[in-house]
């Protein structure tokens, strides 16, 4: 087990070389811990929106907004619960409980799920994946896992995917298929056989760090800090890797230290996918590779695995830039740094 993981997300200062407005080429300058990043890529930003409500949420902090058969979800941080919205953005329910003291209650937490009849909440601190009731809020049972998994999502109700730490460095993390029901994993492959990776490479684990997303054909896992991504079938296990436009370099492994202890790194440190979803066969994904007073949206089509569009998402007039986004068809939901809360339109959203 690693001693200290530390992820660190450091604003960034691009600065925009040339851009040719026909074609939406772009290039980037950027100095990170002293090394030079350049990036020459061309996005199209053929996804317009259109604002349609304007809140200011000031419950608390929100993470990981979600849609789940129709409904709008979201992690409040402060109150270690999971809140419904309605489609004026305003909180009409809460599930769980904060506390530490009995299994039914939550300190923190960063993934959930919401089924007809149940939730789920996986508290990777306590490796432990907990089931509720949803309509009576009770907890009806739950799974402890023997390792640390880096990311788990979903994929329809008891199955998930995860990605369990390994028992050897050399492995870095595993993918597995999990039934909740007859808490049975199924392997489907490691990161180090996916990608190839040499078992000499240090802190691969850091360096390929990322997060499971679903829809309702593919399980994809995407990179925080390297420009590229997975795809799984829900059932037959990974497809097909797929570089994102930018092709963002990957990083080195470090070791720092800080007094006694060791920390577990990256070289640069800096996330540059800030989030994911996948509706229907598409991935979006919140990229902070631009100017700064915007963030975009890639799009990306799994069926043709193409890069499909981008949607440019502007800093609001305090600056505050998009965190985290939820994406129902055309309707496309942003969280910014201090928690304003913006519903727009796709107006130009291409189905399938």
């Amino acid at each position: 087990m690693r001693k200290v993981v530390q992820t660190l997300l450091i604003t960034c200062f691009f600065h925009l070389i040339s851009c040719d407005t026909d074609s939406n080429k772009t290039e980037y300058d950027l100095r990170l811990e002293g090394t030079n990043y350049h990036w020459e890529f061309v996005r199209d930003f053929n996804r317009k929106i259109g604002l349609d409500k304007h809140v200011q949420y000031n419950n608390g902090i929100l993470k990981a907004p979600s849609y789940f058969n129709g409904d709008l979800w979201a992690i409040n941080q402060n109150s270690a619960q999971i809140v419904k919205f309605n489609d004026n953005l305003v909180e009409i329910e809460q599930r769980g409980k904060k506390g530490d003291g009995y299994i039914d209650e939550n300190i923190s937490f960063n993934h959930f799920f919401v089924e007809d009849k149940f939730y789920f909440i996986f508290d990777a601190n306590s490796f432990v994946l907990k089931r509720y009731d949803l309509e009576k809020d009770s907890l009806l049972d739950y799974r402890y896992f023997d390792k640390y998994n880096t990311a788990i999502t979903n994929i329809g109700r008891d199955d998930f995917y995860l990605a369990p730490e390994s028992d050897s460095i050399s492995d870095s993390f595993f993918f597995d298929k999990y039934s909740y029901y007859i808490d049975e994993h199924t392997n489907i492959g490691s990161i180090n056989e996916i990608l190839q990776i040499p078992k000499s490479i240090d802190l691969a684990y850091m360096v390929y760090d990322g997060q499971l997303i679903s829809g309702k054909n593919y399980v994809v896992y995407y990179f925080f800090k390297v420009g590229k991504f997975l795809v799984f079938d829900r059932n037959e296990g990974f497809k097909f890797e797929l570089k994102t436009i930018d092709e963002t370099p990957t990083p080195i492994g470090i070791i720092e230290t800080d007094g006694n202890s060791e920390v577990y790194t990256t070289n640069p440190k800096h996330t540059f996918f800030l989030d994911g979803q996948v509706n229907e066969n598409k991935l979006y994904l919140l990229n902070n590779i631009a100017e700064n007073d915007h963030h975009c949206i890639d799009i990306y089509d799994l069926n043709n695995r193409s890069y499909e569009g981008s949607i440019k998402l502007d800093a609001l007039s305090d600056t505050q830039l998009p965190v985290s986004f939820a994406v129902n068809d055309s309707d496309l939901i942003v969280i910014y740094e201090d928690m304003v809360v913006r519903k727009y339109t796709i107006t130009n959203h291409k189905k399938d």
